[in-house]
């Protein structure tokens, strides 16, 4: 198996070239020229699944399957084979040189999808495409997804009628089917949002205002909505009208605004939730609310409008997080000096005793330096101290060593912090490095700023010492000397 990461860039790799449909001629010459045709990108991806899911030709996708490498029974992205991103691009051709192959149509990726369940997942209704994975041992009437839904249940929320159920309902799917908690067709066409595809199985007789299992029913499922395609108002007043609750709350807490708050941007959704008697201040069964979802990832709009509302700006979910803990790792600028201004406490530690300077480090994983140097001035000017310490003694050095992050020395030698302190487990910010570097530049910036090669850990162990058995380090075969006088 190849690499996660390659040392210079792979052009195979690179989306807009596959973007551009490539003949063969043009991938064989980017192989030829050492670009490898079985590696993977940090997510999982290889040049075979980016082919498939930008619509490459079959001779293509025949030439990659014959390099070194590739096999129809590889692991991809979310633990995906090759038959599951030709089935979910409704590739049939490239579907069947898999099949052909050897390539097994009931293997299960991560999630719990078999090539068929992914299919109908992607809104795939050629019958002809599930026919061939039948004649290759898909079984429709027993897969389902890890949330017990099958394909008829799974393709519902793509269709524009009920015409293309037909072909699952003859293959044994029952139209009231549904899935381990109870959500039948009904529901999973409100999570797409469709009233026409609603109101038809409506008249089908299928159940629509009972409460499912978990304590939800179709709006907790329209609150979810498709991926990044949230409903909107239509569709909440449509079920209301009908006798679908607004305001049901699900046995883990949820209710429509915590899943909103995650995912929409709509106000005038947030204001008939609010209207319907829901609080932003509710807590699930982690005592996360919706102002905490929002203000970790939503707009400074939507955080804004629940704060109105909002009657503790400063609660805290089990971890002891609070909105502006989330905000200040995930979230803009805005967000973060909006809370501030409405009282939100910047001293605030969680069950660890991690302070917001924890937090802030964690933003600094998507690399966005302006960012982290803003909401470091806004939480200074708020009276939050970067000098302190958590509960186990790490300092921002402690947390540039851990995250090897440049931004986050620079910013603690600005405070003029100890870079040879020791917290409660007896390290050096310098011993954390030699452990969890990936290279030698956070190594090396550290001791041009004053870390101490010869601190030793509570069992007489030196930076170097430690070095030499991050096994990262070692397999990059990197010149450790220079943790040496």
């Amino acid at each position: 198996m190849t690499s996660a990461f390659s040392q210079t860039e792979n052009r195979l790799l690179d989306k807009t070239f596959w973007q551009s449909q490539p003949t063969i001629q043009q991938v064989s010459q980017l192989v030829e020229a050492g670009n490898n045709p079985a590696e993977f990108n940090r997510w999982h991806f290889d040049p075979m699944v980016l082919a498939l899911l930008n619509e490459a030709p079959i001779e293509v996708i025949e030439y990659l399957l014959n390099q070194e490498g590739n096999t129809v029974d590889k692991r991809t992205h979310d633990g995906r084979i090759y038959a599951h991103w030709a089935a979910y691009k409704g590739n049939q051709a490239a579907l069947e040189r898999f099949i052909h192959e050897g390539s097994n149509v009931t293997k299960l990726d991560d999630h719990g999808f078999t090539v068929a369940t992914f299919a109908a997942y992607a809104g795939q209704t050629n019958p002809d495409l599930y026919d061939l994975m039948i004649s290759a041992g898909s079984n429709l009437k027993t897969e389902v997804d890890l949330d017990g839904a099958n394909a008829l249940l799974l393709i519902t929320p793509h269709l524009s009628s009920l015409d293309k159920l037909d072909y699952f309902i003859e293959k044994g799917l029952p139209l009231n089917s549904t899935n381990n908690q109870g959500y039948n067709a009904f529901d999973y066409a409100a999570k797409s949002g469709n009233i026409h595809v609603m109101q038809a199985l409506i008249e089908a007789g299928i159940d629509f205002q009972s409460i499912r299992k978990d304590g939800g029913n179709a709006t907790i499922m329209a609150s979810k909505g498709m991926r990044r395609a949230p409903n909107g108002i239509a569709v909440f007043q449509f079920l209301k009208s009908v006798g679908v609750d607004p305001a049901v709350t699900t046995l883990n807490g949820e209710n429509a605004l915590h899943l909103l708050a995650s995912s929409s941007s709509d106000l005038e959704v947030f204001r008939y939730f609010i209207s319907a008697g829901l609080s932003p201040d509710a807590s699930d069964e982690l005592g996360n609310t919706p102002l905490m979802k929002a203000a970790a990832r939503n707009s400074v709009d939507v955080v804004e409008l629940l704060t109105k509302t909002s009657t503790d700006i400063n609660a805290t979910n089990s971890n002891g997080e609070s909105a502006l803990s989330m905000a200040v790792s995930g979230n803009s600028l805005e967000v973060v000096e909006l809370l501030i201004q409405l009282g939100a406490d910047v001293h605030v530690v969680d069950i660890n005793g991690n302070n917001l300077s924890y937090f802030l480090s964690e933003s600094l994983i998507s690399g966005d330096q302006a960012r982290f140097e803003q909401i470091m001035n806004a939480l200074e000017s708020a009276g939050f101290d970067f000098g302190t310490t958590s509960p186990n003694g790490d300092n921002l050095f402690h947390l540039a060593a851990q995250t090897g992050s440049e931004v986050l020395i620079k910013a603690a030698l600005q405070h003029e912090l100890d870079i040879n302190a020791t917290n409660g487990e007896g390290l050096t910010p310098l011993h954390i490095a030699a452990l969890k570097a990936n290279d030698d530049q956070i190594l090396k910036l550290l001791i041009s700023n004053g870390a101490n090669l010869h601190s030793t850990t509570e069992f007489g162990e030196t930076p170097y010492d430690l070095a030499l058995e991050n096994e990262v380090l070692r397999a990059q075969e990197i010149n450790l000397s220079f943790l040496q006088d």
